[in-house]
This record gives structure tokens, C-alpha cells and sequence, in this order.
């Protein structure tokens, strides 16, 4: 922490240093007074220059944006709009295309001539409608060319239309015709009767499709009028919303330019004050430091102890807990526990018999076999630890590991039968240092059963007793003389082995 602290500090100071070109000495120089001078006259000719520099990019930005919205958005947004309806009226084409081929389809497998075919389809069209008032229509016609149904004009159906006077109608039935013999379908402009008004007359864009087996071609459209109008209200709209925009940032502007005014002011402030800022952080970070420091030392000096005092208690297995704790953190460290767990880790494993201080002494340091009642006193020390360190606030779950390291994966531990999924990662760590420094140690009840003993019992429960990882872990550091199980670091020395004749972990099991 100190350390990013420091960073931060130095990188603030080289940004001052950068914005007012001083170096680090600053006021405190014989000739700082002439230096400040320079500065505020640079300052203040900056002010004058500060409204220019953000205006000018503003005001280009906002002409940037009037182009873009009314030469480049708006356009393609109108076409765009233009693309979507045509596009509709086509799949509507297609779609009546398809409920005709479905008759002719009945016609071809004999349930329906093809009369009556053609009288169901066009009974059928006659009555669809779409559009926001159920206006809009559809209309066929025949290749002489003759109008076959038309659901607003049922006066022209089924008759020639070469000797009309009907300028329009002859325009479109023929330029219509043209498009499905060149093309089979296609978009036609033209003019004709606003819906079921016959009295006005409107542009309309018609998309028409040619039905071969009928000698039809069926069509659809659109009225020019209603887009026209609608993208006229999407242009009103965009430019009420653009207008809008404009406004905002132009205000936003004319705040930017004051609080960047007001800025410049308070950076000379800032030059003056730099000196005594920085004094105030090198004396804070020292303590800050200082302070890390002597927690840190702090708490080990309070798990140092309570370790002991534990040990006061069950002199046999003097060093226990110490060993215990090199062996799990040099199995936490293999399996890449991060630097804070791995402390979390150490301090559970230097406290995981803290329990043990509540029971009687007697019980603890019987040279002979337990009895029931006995083993069951003496299964209560790791509930006894968490009772003891619960009210302690470590930054790490010490008293829950405590409370589990007499735990199994598959429930057949103790004292409350937790499984692997409830288990946590330190407590199953300590569990398998927990065996085999106890195995490998001499109780007064036994000998010491050799580290081989002990390697294989961990063997023998791996995946369902003891935490896999952590066994795999464990053997790699023996096997591969990572750790020496046999050395002084993890071993009573010679001196301490007569006195040891506590209940190992292997008693408890």
C-alpha cells in the first residue's frame, strides 16, 4: 500500500511539475520569488487564450453536427424509410401471390376448376385490407391487359381498357403489363384514386407481381402522399430534438469555458501549496508505514502466545503447531494460494489446537488409550478454538478453519460431520499437515510411526477422507525433498522428544 501510495504521490508531482514547468525545489529557492512572478503573468495570459482554445473546438463540433444531421443522417434516413416500404408492400405482393398459387395448387390435384379457383382467390383478395385504416388493398389484372378485381372500381372489372379515356388507368395497367413481361415483378409509379376517394387523385408506387398460370399479375402500393408526410414528422421531429441538442451544448459550453477559467485560477493556488502538500504526504506515508508495521508485528507476536500458551498446557507436543504450520503453508504455497490466504492460512495453523487449553490436562498428557467418555472431552477442543477466537476480528475466517480442521470430505469427521462442499480450502490444508506431523512424531503412548506411515495414510484417504490437492501437494514436497518432514524445522528436537505424550490428531480419528 505504501509503495502505490508512494507512486501516486510521485506521478501528482510530475504532473505539477509538467503543467507549471517548475522543478523540485520550487518557492524555497533564493530566486523562486522571480520564478512565481513569470508564472502568474503566464497564468494569466493563459486565462485570456482559455476561452478561444475551448470555444473554437465546440463551435466546429456543433457545425459538425448540423452538417452530419441534416446533409448525411436525414437523407439516409429517408431513404431508408422510402427502402422499409417498398420492402412491405412487397412481402404483402408476395404474400397474396402465395394464397393465389395455393388455389391453383387445389385447382391441379382436382379439387377445385379452375373457375371456381379463380372466383375463391379473387373473393378472398377482394376483402383484404391493411394499412393504419384498413384502406390500403390489393388488385389484379389479366395480360390483355384487362382489370380483374379492383375492391374501389368494381365498374372496371372484366372490361378493355384500350378504348378508355382513362389516361391513368391505361398508364398503369400497361406500364405494369411491360413490367412483369420483362422482369416478372417489379415497382410502378403512377397516379390514382386516394383509397375509396375517387375525387382525389394521389402519386402512388404500386409493386406488382405476375402469376403465370392464370395469366395474372397481382399488385399492391403505396400512397408517395403518407411517406411524404411521415418523413416530414420525422424531420420535424429530428430537428426539435437536434435544436435541443445544439441548446445543451452550447450551454454546456458556456459552463465548460467558466469552470476552465476558474480552473486556471486555482492552479496557481495549487503551486503554492505544492511544497507544504508534499511535506504533509512524505510524513503521513512514514507513518502510515510505521503504523502497518507495528500491527503487523503486533499480531504475530499475539498468535505467537496463544500458540504457546496452548503448548503450556500439553508440553508433550511442544513445536506441534509451529510444524504443523510450515508444512501447510509450504502446501498452500504449491498450490499457488495467493500471499493473503496463505497468511490467513499460517495464523489458523500456528492456533488450530487453541482449544485445547479448556481440557483437562490430564486428558491431554494420558499415557495410555482413552476412554470413551475421555475421547469424547477431547473431540470438543476444536469447537473450544472457535469459541476462544470467534470474538477475535482477524481479516481471515481463523476461527472457522480452527473449528473444521478435524473435518473429513465424506462427513466422518468431527465435530460437526461437514463434507467437502462445506469445508473450506485452509481448514482441509491443515487436516493433512495435521496427520502427518502427527504420525511422524512420538507420543508417549507410542512411538513415532515413521513418515512413511504417515505418507501412506494420507495416501489411503486421498479424494475421500483428506482434500486431494492438498495430499498430492504434500507428497510432491516429501518426495521430491522440497521440505524435510525429519528436520528441525518439522520435528521435536532430541532434547523435547521425552516430554511429548499429548493425543495426536491419529488418536482422534
Amino acid at each position: 500500500m505504501s509503495y502505490l501510495l508512494q507512486v501516486l504521490f510521485r506521478s501528482g508531482l510530475q504532473t505539477l511539475n509538467r503543467e507549471f514547468r517548475i522543478d523540485n525545489v520550487g518557492l524555497f529557492r533564493p530566486w523562486g520569488v522571480v520564478m512565481l512572478e513569470k508564472k502568474v503573468k503566464g497564468l494569466t495570459r493563459l486565462i485570456s487564450k482559455t476561452s478561444c482554445r475551448i470555444a473554437l473546438p465546440t463551435l466546429c463540433t456543433l457545425l459538425l453536427f448540423v452538417i452530419a444531421i441534416f446533409f448525411v443522417l436525414l437523407p439516409q434516413l429517408e431513404e431508408g424509410f422510402i427502402a422499409r416500404k417498398q420492402e412491405m408492400i412487397r412481402e404483402l405482393a408476395e404474400t397474396t401471390w402465395s394464397l393465389i398459387e395455393n388455389y391453383h395448387d387445389r385447382e391441379l390435384s382436382g379439387e377445385l376448376s379452375r373457375a371456381e379457383a379463380q372466383k375463391r382467390a379473387i373473393l378472398r383478395l377482394r376483402t383484404l385490407r391493411w394499412g393504419p385504416e384498413q384502406k390500403d388493398y390489393f388488385w389484379i389484372s389479366d395480360m390483355e391487359p384487362r382489370l380483374v378485381m379492383q375492391p374501389y372500381r368494381r365498374d372496371l372489372e372484366g372490361k378493355d381498357v384500350s378504348g378508355f379515356q382513362d389516361v391513368k388507368l391505361k398508364y398503369l395497367l400497361n406500364k405494369s403489363l411491360k413490367m412483369v413481361q420483362q422482369q416478372g415483378a417489379g415497382y410502378v409509379d403512377y397516379r390514382w384514386q386516394w383509397k375509396d376517394d375517387p375525387t382525389r387523385i394521389v402519386s402512388k408506387r404500386a409493386y406488382v407481381k405476375g402469376f403465370e398460370p392464370w395469366g395474372w399479375f397481382i399488385a399492391t402500393g403505396m400512397y408517395l402522399d403518407d411517406v411524404r408526410a411521415e418523413i416530414a414528422e420525422i424531420r420535424k421531429k429530428l430537428t426539435t430534438i437536434s435544436l435541443g441538442i445544439l441548446l445543451i451544448v452550447m450551454l454546456l459550453d458556456v459552463y465548460s469555458i467558466r469552470q476552465a477559467l476558474a480552473a486556471e485560477r486555482e492552479r496557481l493556488k495549487i503551486f503554492l501549496e505544492r511544497e507544504k502538500l508534499m511535506k504533509s504526504l512524505e510524513e503521513s506515508l512514514e507513518k502510515l508505514k510505521k503504523s502497518r508495521d507495528d500491527l503487523h508485528a503486533s499480531l504475530e507476536e499475539t498468535v505467537t502466545s496463544l500458540a504457546s500458551t496452548a503448548e503450556k498446557r500439553d508440553p508433550y507436543t511442544a513445536g506441534h503447531q509451529v510444524r504443523v504450520d510450515i508444512l501447510a503453508s509450504a502446501i498452500g504455497r504449491e498450490l499457488g494460494l495467493e500471499e493473503q490466504q496463505l497468511e490467513g492460512l499460517h495464523i489458523a495453523a500456528l492456533l488450530h489446537d487453541i482449544g485445547k487449553i479448556t481440557l483437562p490436562s490430564d486428558y491431554l498428557c494420558k499415557p495410555s488409550k482413552l476412554t470413551r467418555e475421555e475421547t469424547a472431552v477431547i473431540r470438543c477442543h476444536p469447537q473450544a478454538g472457535y469459541e476462544i477466537l470467534k470474538g477475535i476480528h482477524f481479516p481471515w475466517p481463523v476461527a472457522e478453519i480452527v473449528y473444521q480442521h478435524h473435518e473429513h470430505l465424506d462427513g466422518s469427521g468431527y465435530p460437526r460431520g461437514l463434507t467437502e462442499r462445506d469445508i473450506l480450502l485452509e481448514a482441509k490444508i491443515i487436516t493433512v499437515a495435521d496427520v502427518v506431523e502427527a504420525m511422524s512424531s512420538h507420543r508417549p503412548y507410542r512411538a513415532s510411526l515413521g513418515i512413511e506411515s504417515a505418507l501412506d495414510a494420507i495416501r489411503a484417504g486421498r479424494g475421500t477422507i483428506y482434500h486431494a490437492p492438498s495430499v498430492d501437494a504434500c507428497l510432491y514436497l516429501v518426495n521430491e525433498k522440497k521440505i524435510d518432514i525429519r528436520s528441525k524445522d518439522l520435528s521435536v528436537s532430541p532434547e523435547d522428544q521425552e516430554y511429548e505424550a499429548s493425543e495426536s490428531w491419529c488418536r482422534m480419528a
